[in-house]
């Protein structure tokens, strides 16, 4: 009984590893040294200098594949290559583990079971058209996406320190209104539902001011984590290099597309099963999704460039907003001098003119994530699927 389990234990643990991960290469395309993006170590120098307090945007690339764990995890698992019929090797006899399994099962339920497994693995083997090749491709969409994910936990921890800041402005506001509900309700000249609904907005202003520190934490910590450094480490984050608002008029997406469609991963990856397929009906398969893959490519980087439209709309909105906050402060400031209106009333239009400024800050971050998104699909990262 003991030996039937410890089989039983070791078929089942093979048939999982097996399904997490594929890795293989076939001989007649290139060899996979020839790529650049293979996972390399670094110096001590190098390594130094990416691990050091201080974060700048640039070294994200490199602190992934060099910190992440997921990538490195990946990377390690690559050297077992294997070909496409070393593949479906390993499915038939994991069918063969499965099927004598089933014949000494104490359960129809079991048998059932265990040859419902084995078929499963028999198809698999017959379906499989992934070797190194595809699974080298896999591992690069996987660490590309992680550097563009961390790189856009750069852009909204960056934006979330003036969320914080504008949510602070909003307290000090609602405190002062507050204050004048409680004064004028004392003085007869307000009610208390007015007192109530003041308070309400102090309350609200501070729950807000809650729930944008709490966002600004939860950047930093997933963005240390995607970075492999220790959550509790105090990293100074710095700001973006070179914001250009004006970006989109560098565009040029029918260009784009054509280097788009050459880098794409998941384009080349369809191709590479395409070569490995066994049977007719996979290779129609694998065929449908080369043809389809170009509009949807185009379709992809045509999302992303109206996503970077959009955020410099915002801008432009945000920069006529300023300008107005502008003209109302410099009309307070000379009322103020004048005792005109009151300090309160003052400082109401100091608060609008802060959170201008910040939106406007806030609104060339946005178009810097839509432009890093745009930019990763340009570089292979652009869905050649639907969805």
């Amino acid at each position: 009984m003991i030996k039937k389990n410890y089989k039983k234990i070791i078929a089942l643990a093979f048939v999982f590893t097996l399904s997490l991960s594929l890795c293989t290469l076939a001989e007649e395309l290139p060899d996979i040294n020839t790529f650049s993006h293979i996972y390399k170590n670094y110096d001590a120098n190098k390594k130094a200098e990416l691990n050091d307090e201080n974060l700048l945007f640039d070294e994200i690339e490199d602190l992934i594949h060099m910190n992440n764990a997921t990538v490195k995890s990946n990377w390690n698992s690559f050297e077992n290559r294997k070909s496409s019929d070393d593949i479906a090797g390993d499915y038939l006899d994991a069918a063969d583990s499965l099927e004598e399994l089933a014949s000494s099962a104490t359960s129809d339920v079991q048998m059932a079971m265990y040859q419902a497994q084995a078929e499963a693995m028999r198809m698999n083997a017959d379906s499989n058209a992934d070797d190194s090749n595809t699974n080298f491709l896999n591992y690069l969409i996987v660490e590309k996406n992680l550097v563009l994910q961390t790189k856009t936990l750069y852009i909204d921890y960056l934006k979330s320190l003036y969320e914080v800041i504008n949510a602070e402005e909003d307290v000090k506001e609602a405190k002062r209104k507050l204050e004048t509900a409680i004064n004028n309700e004392n003085l007869g000249n307000g009610t208390r539902i007015e007192t109530l609904t003041a308070r309400k907005s102090e309350s609200d202003a501070e729950a807000s001011l809650m729930t944008a520190n709490s966002n600004k934490r939860t950047n930093y910590r997933n963005l240390l984590i995607n970075l492999g450094f220790d959550v509790n480490k105090e990293i100074a984050i710095n700001e973006l290099p070179n914001i250009d608002v004006n970006i989109i008029n560098t565009i040029d997406i029918n260009s784009d597309y054509e280097k788009a469609l050459e880098n794409n991963h998941q384009f080349e990856t369809f191709k590479r099963r395409l070569n490995n397929a066994n049977t007719d009906e996979y290779k129609k398969q694998y065929q449908i999704q080369i043809d389809s893959a170009p509009s949807f490519i185009r379709s992809d980087l045509e999302k992303k460039y109206a996503d970077i439209q959009d955020a410099y709309s915002s801008y432009v909105n945000m920069q006529i907003s300023l300008e107005l906050y502008q003209d109302e402060h410099e009309k307070a400031s000379k009322e103020y001098t004048t005792g005109n209106i009151s300090k309160k009333e003052y400082l109401t239009k100091v608060t609008n003119l802060n959170k201008g400024k910040n939106e406007v800050k806030k609104a060339m971050y946005d178009i810097m994530k839509a432009y890093e998104i745009y930019l990763a699909s340009v570089n292979g990262l652009a869905s050649a699927t639907a969805g």
